[in-house]
């Protein structure tokens, strides 16, 4: 048997933020949970790009795209190191981390 905790950082120059967001026993949970995680601590970025895809001044850097959900989508995807590690770092020094660190259950 195993569980899979989805663990969350926001790191900076000078704090550390570490939560367990969720602990799972099937997979698809924890990836279920793990976007959730990044949607939830990169909120602020999310919430700017979605200004500017509806801003006609930054259409350019948009292109190809028909929804803000399907560049989103994209944005995410681009940052998966592995498929259990998430990670993204910002101009202002904020480095976001989203993982699934899988635990065999012993008897």
């Amino acid at each position: 048997k195993k569980v899979y905790i989805v663990e969350g950082q926001t790191i900076s120059y000078d704090d550390t933020d570490t939560s367990i967001a969720g602990i799972h026993t099937t997979e698809e949970g924890a990836r279920k949970r793990l976007r959730e995680e990044i949607d939830s601590r990169c909120a602020d970025i999310k919430d700017d790009l979605e200004d500017k895809f509806n801003d006609e001044d930054y259409a350019e850097d948009f292109e190809g795209y028909e929804t803000f959900d399907e560049y989103w989508d994209d944005w995410v995807s681009e940052n998966f190191v592995t498929k259990n590690f998430w990670r993204y770092s910002d101009e202002t020094d904020f480095t976001y981390v989203v993982s699934i660190i899988e635990k065999n259950l012993e008897d």
